[in-house]
């Protein structure tokens, strides 16, 4: 069976054979309702994945809302593109270039960030060039040809 990835963190999961997982409870589970075999399933998912235990959660229940947490690889937000427009503004410098406020740049349409952001990243490159350039000069001129 083929790994599904997550969509928060690529890696969640790829330890975890489905297959064998699906097999252990075909060959341990009793002929099951629809409804006990959902929540096996999720019972089984959750413990499989460390998101609760199950097997263990009956003898050490110092978590008891384990159920309803918020797994760290059950979120999404921080992989969003909201969180990465965030990033990118602050990397390339946005406000300096065209002096929008970060609320500014976030109100403005996916397309116009895009094109700001490339514009911005090709005018870091373009003065990474120079100062590079500058350095080369700086450092060639105590040397005596």
């Amino acid at each position: 069976m083929k790994y599904v990835q997550h969509v928060g963190d690529p890696t969640f999961g790829e330890e975890v054979s489905i297959s064998q997982q699906i097999q252990k409870i075909v060959d341990t589970s009793p002929k099951l309702k629809f409804t006990d075999a959902q929540l096996l399933l999720l019972d089984t998912y959750e413990t499989g994945y460390g998101i609760c235990n199950h097997t263990q959660f009956a003898v050490d229940n110092s978590r008891p809302l384990a159920l309803v947490a918020m797994h760290w690889a059950e979120s999404n937000s921080e992989q969003s593109a909201w969180y990465e427009r965030i990033e990118q503004f602050k990397e390339r410098q946005v406000y300096h270039t065209f002096g929008l406020s970060l609320i500014e740049f976030l109100d403005l349409p996916r397309d116009i960030c895009i094109k700001i952001l490339d514009i911005c990243g090709k005018k870091q490159t373009s003065e990474g060039k120079i100062t590079d350039d500058l350095q080369r000069r700086f450092d060639s001129l105590g040397k005596t040809p």
